[in-house]
């Protein structure tokens, strides 16, 4: 009797490792229609299988050890389509070993309200500008599991990755588009500070300048200040010994953000508090993006 396999459940999982690619080389043009080619060969090449196999008519040996050679063949050339295309995922951290990470100014330092490390091997996001454009990205963890838009900030290793099919939920497109604009920062200054000049910090900072975020400078650059974009950067210059004011004004800028963007979004944690509420931010009233 032949063997029976489920087309439906074969494309279902084509249709799931599509939504996981990016579709841009490393000179920035779109490889969608190559990618369009690649995955029609290789449901062609399934729906042959499955007649193949499926038929009563040929079962013959030869016939079926063509046909399973056939499916085999389509499976890994989809894992090769996914792989080669994967241009949002690249590991690309400018901090590659133990040694490196020890001699950053934020190496042993913690965040007084989640008592972390401020910085981990391997958890620099490292966004790929290249594969940014509104409504085709999905925030992922290291694991490239798509991630919920949430009030949770960025803890360190979460990427962004370039979809082929545009995203219909508002509050995954600007949790996306957020995590475009914050991930930079968080690298810059927890990661590469070094290398990280005044004038590039506020060129970075911008989205949060604009929209009125992190602007008021606070009166004295201690521990527990509420610091300003300049004054946060004029705070690590100073070789701190402690991390909580930097991930403070990591963390309320990325949540004053999605404050402004997210839509129909309860904001209110468990503890009863509404970040947004307090910082009197309308929520869903929308970005300013910078030009």
């Amino acid at each position: 009797m032949a063997t029976k396999f489920s087309l439906e459940e074969s494309k279902l999982n084509i249709s799931l490792w599509t939504k996981k690619i990016s579709f841009k080389d490393a000179k920035g043009k779109y490889l969608k229609g190559l990618i369009g080619i690649c995955f029609s060969i290789i449901e062609l090449n399934i729906i042959l299988s499955f007649i193949l196999l499926s038929s009563k008519i040929i079962q013959r040996y030869f016939m079926k050890t063509i046909s399973l050679f056939s499916l085999v063949m389509s499976i890994l050339l989809s894992v090769g389509c996914t792989y080669t295309n994967h241009e949002g995922i690249k590991n690309t951290s400018t901090i590659k070993t133990q040694q490196e990470l020890e001699k950053l100014w934020s190496f042993g330092l913690t965040s007084r309200r989640t008592n972390t490390p401020l910085v981990r091997l391997g958890d620099e996001h490292n966004v790929n500008p290249d594969i940014l454009e509104y409504g085709y990205n999905l925030v992922v963890d290291s694991k490239i599991n798509a991630l919920r838009p949430s009030a949770r900030p960025l803890h360190g290793g979460e990427k962004l990755i370039r979809t082929l099919e545009y995203q219909e939920d508002i509050n995954t497109r600007e949790y996306a588009r957020i995590v475009g604009y914050m991930a930079p920062i968080r690298d810059a200054i927890l990661y590469n500070f070094e290398a990280t000049t005044k004038s590039k910090w506020l060129d970075l900072t911008k989205i949060l300048s604009v929209n009125n975020i992190k602007s008021v400078d606070a009166s004295s650059l201690a521990p527990r200040s509420v610091l300003s974009i300049s004054q946060v950067y004029d705070y690590v210059k100073s070789n701190p010994k402690e991390g909580s004011p930097v991930m403070r004004f990591l963390e309320e800028a990325e949540l004053e953000l999605k404050c402004l963007a997210f839509v129909d979004f309860n904001f209110t944690n468990p503890k009863g508090e509404n970040h947004c509420n307090k910082m009197n931010i309308p929520v869903g009233s929308g970005l300013i993006i910078p030009k």
